[in-house]
Order: structure tokens, then sequence, then C-alpha cells
């Protein structure tokens, strides 16, 4: 915040804060400053994601009618409880993000790459949060059935207990037309599938894919670019849109794809509403 206040352009890693209303000051704040504020929300560098927004965007797969988003990990260092609690990782302590933080640590990835890729804002969840590891003192895992703003409705799942998972990041976007997979686990490729056709995978790098696409593309197709180019992908954008600015010119192009305050308040908002959703055991609505 003073950083804003003083006219610094800000990349801030997620969540953007820990409340709600925090996320909200830091938009106004923002908004008046003048100063870029991108999240870090690295996945969405990848070229294949940017690919999906755009073919939502340009009406591809119709009206949208489901949204599928999970990141559900299941490695050693998430799965168990260490026996001295003590050597408990910051994740797993309810002082960091409450008892929902498998939400702001996982569920804020899996829910900004759907509402990205979807340009659709969550208005509605109904959640239920479960701890399942021995001794964990925080949620573990979380369900999350969701309404969005241009109808369509889906679901969320959020997990550090699902056991054999390496990292467990996917989504998938449906249609009147078709839909569209992906997993970060083989980020090279989109599939695009329509019924009663055979699927259509869509590779990373290939003169086909959108302007989005070739502009996060590095490499030509083949040679695997992957999580590491995503973060540059994030990182060039941004720091375009600081020079341009810096230069007196307009950054708006520069920093189109990128992750902003708004993105980080819709997440802290999902996440004070599931927790409401658990506690009351009914839907909540998310105020936009």
């Amino acid at each position: 915040m003073a950083f804003l206040q003083a006219g610094i352009n800000v990349l801030c890693e997620k969540p953007t804060t820990s409340t709600a209303a925090d996320a909200a000051e830091v938009v106004r704040v923002a908004d008046e400053s003048g100063a870029l504020f991108t999240v870090t929300h690295c996945y969405t560098g990848y070229p294949m994601v940017r690919e999906a927004k755009e073919l939502v965007r340009t009406g591809v797969l119709g009206r949208i009618t489901l949204v599928e988003g999970r990141h559900a990990a299941g490695d050693p260092g998430v799965l168990r409880e260490p026996e001295d609690s003590s050597k408990r990782h910051w994740h797993f302590k309810p002082s960091s993000m409450g008892k929902a933080v498998v939400l702001g640590e996982v569920g804020s990835h899996a829910h900004n790459i759907v509402e990205y890729v979807t340009g659709q804002r969550v208005i509605e969840v109904t959640a239920q949060l479960t701890t399942i590891a021995k001794r964990r003192e925080i949620y573990d895992n979380a369900y999350l059935t969701l309404s969005f703003s241009d109808g369509a409705v889906g679901r969320l799942w959020s997990s550090f207990v699902a056991a054999g998972n390496e990292h467990g990041l996917a989504f998938a976007v449906y249609g009147d037309d078709g839909s569209l997979h992906w997993d970060q686990e083989s980020p090279e490729y989109l599939w695009l599938r329509r019924p009663g056709e055979a699927a259509i995978r869509i590779s990373r790098g290939l003169d086909s894919t959108s302007e989005a696409s070739q502009a996060a593309t590095r490499i030509r197709p083949g040679h695997p670019e992957g999580y590491i180019m995503a973060f540059a992908n994030i990182y060039r954008d941004f720091f375009s849109g600081v020079l341009l600015r810096l230069l007196g010119e307009s950054s708006d192009e520069a920093v189109r794809e990128l992750p902003t305050a708004r993105d980080g308040l819709s997440t802290i908002r999902l996440i004070e509403a599931a927790v409401e959703s658990h506690d009351r055991r009914s839907p909540v609505e998310i105020v936009l």
C-alpha cells in the first residue's frame, strides 16, 4: 500500500491480502495511484492458458455452460503432518490465513485460472471444507460448487491430500459447441473437443495459435518451455508495462493479459464466502 501510494509499481504474490476488506482497499489505492499492480498468478503466463482464454473470448465454444477447475496436490511434503509439530510448514498453521489456507495456497490458482480463461466471476459458492490428515489444524481439502456471472455453473477442487498427485492443477471449460481441457503437467498442449468429432490437440508455438499465445512463446514447438517460462512471461509483461510508462506511453497492451488487484480481490471474496458457506451449510452469494 505504501509503494502504491508513492506511485511505485507493485508485483505482488498471491493471495494479495488475508481479508476481502484489505483487498478492496488495495484495489482502491491502486486505482487512485495509477501505478501498476499485478498478482503473480504464474500459470496465466502459459501460452496454452492464454490460447484457451482467446478461444473462449472469440466464441469457439459457444455459450459457456460448465466450468471445472482443480489444484489437488498429494506429494509427500503436503500429504501428512510431521511427528514434530514444530517442523510444520507455515502453510499448515492457521495463523497464516486461518483454517481455509488450502483455498489461499492452492485453491487460489484453480479459482484464478477458471475466471481468467472464462472471463466470468464467481457469484455464488457452496463449500465443503474438510481436514483429512491427522493432527492437522487447517482444512486440507475443499470441494466448492459455483455459479458464474454469465450463467455458467461449475466446481473447484482444492487439496493437499490427493495422494500421488505431483501437482494437480487443471481446468476444463464446456460450452454449447465444445470444450477445452488443459493440465499443468502437460502444459504444451490444449485439447479442443467437439461432440461427435475427433479431439483436436493444439500445440504451443504453432502459427495457427492466437497472437496472445504466440506472444508468450519463446521456443519452437517440440522443445518444452514450462513453468519457469510462465513466470518469465508474467515478469516480462509487467516490466514492459513499467518501461512504457516511464517513456510516457500507454502500458495497456503490454499488461493486458496480467492478473490485477481486482483478480486478487475476487479470490479473497471467494475464500471468505466459502468459509461462511461451510459454517452455515448453505450457498453464499458473492457481491461483485
